[in-house]
């Protein structure tokens, strides 16, 4: 038995399923735990996935008669996991089980809250590096590579401690409510602003190892556009996210509100001046709370001048562009 339970969600995946049932036996051969959640599919995934767990019946099933989106599917997941190890996985995806087994052994020989990996993109078939680059695993405190973590992608690269995430109250931030987007593309970047706010330490690996294979998604014009929708609506859901994570202990709370300006300063950079307008970022209510919650924390307001001076200036530089380019074309 290896004590990792690794969480796989499913939407709407029904042409990577073979492949995932091949993957599955190989984890199953090797002792992982397998929670597999179906977030309300309808186009025969579910169907798929419960003929498989027939065959297999110590893969817990998580089937989720609607749609909220992945962050409450991952914390349906985590709520069905028993070993004291946790390892997520999208079903469109793939993963490295015996590079996964040694690294889940050799982190239950520290007291680190996490492990990180290296994570290759199969389309272009190279690495996503690790926040640091070491020739040898490290251990290291998450106030040391905390602006690290938040350039890089992905909760995926992590195997995260169980107790860890329990103790500190860990979950991820559903956005699907407040969006009322099918999909909300930056859901995981709000749990890396907490992987970053808290007081943990974690394990780096050495830099050739790789635990996770992503697919990149279809990267079209419509992609793009809904994407940029989106960001639309960051200032509001980080005002939610916030304030529902403040009052947690186990983050340090000045680190969580610091590093989460700072985020949302590279998001908006997309944006041109009348989607900036549109994001609600401009109205007082908006830049009052934003005020208070830097006031609360002991903050300097600095931090929220610069996100304005950012967020117009390059408002105003991409409408220019655009401007610009519509003249061309015209």
């Amino acid at each position: 038995m290896v004590d990792l339970s690794i969480v796989v969600t499913c939407f709407n995946k029904r042409d990577f399923i073979p492949e995932f049932l091949r993957l599955s036996s190989e984890l199953l051969r090797l002792g992982f735990e397998i929670v597999l959640v179906d977030d309300g599919s309808n186009d025969g995934s579910t169907d798929l996935l419960k003929a498989h767990v027939q065959n297999y019946p110590q893969i817990k099933f998580v089937p989720l008669i609607k749609n909220n989106g992945s962050a409450n599917a991952r914390n349906q997941g985590l709520k069905a996991c028993t070993r004291n190890y946790i390892f997520f996985l999208d079903i469109d995806d793939s993963c490295n089980p015996t590079t996964l087994k040694r690294s889940v052994l050799e982190l239950a020989t520290t007291d680190c809250d996490f492990l990180v990996a290296n994570f290759e993109i199969l389309q272009e078939t190279q690495l996503d590096w690790m926040p640091i680059k070491v020739s040898i695993p490290t251990q290291v405190e998450m106030k040391e590579i905390a602006s690290q973590i938040l350039q890089t992608m992905g909760y995926w690269r992590y195997i995260y401690s169980r107790n860890f995430i329990i103790n500190s109250s860990l979950r991820f931030f559903p956005t699907r409510p407040e969006s009322s987007f099918r999909n909300f593309i930056l859901d995981d970047a709000f749990w890396l602003l907490l992987i970053s706010a808290s007081k943990s330490k974690a394990l780096i690996c050495e830099k050739e190892r790789v635990v996770y294979y992503y697919n990149r998604p279809v990267d079209t014009p419509q992609a793009w556009n809904f994407y940029l929708t989106q960001l639309q609506l960051i200032p509001n859901l980080l005002l939610i996210f916030l304030n529902t994570f403040l009052p947690n202990s186990y983050l340090n709370s000045t680190s969580l509100v610091k590093n989460s300006i700072r985020w949302l300063i590279q998001v908006l950079r997309p944006l041109n001046f009348g989607a900036v307008f549109y994001s609600e970022l401009l109205t007082p209510k908006v830049f009052k709370s934003l005020s208070d919650i830097l006031k609360s924390v002991q903050v300097n307001r600095v931090v929220l001048a610069k996100l304005y001076i950012h967020a117009i200036f390059f408002g105003i530089k991409n409408s220019i562009r655009i401007r610009k380019r519509v003249r061309i074309l015209n």
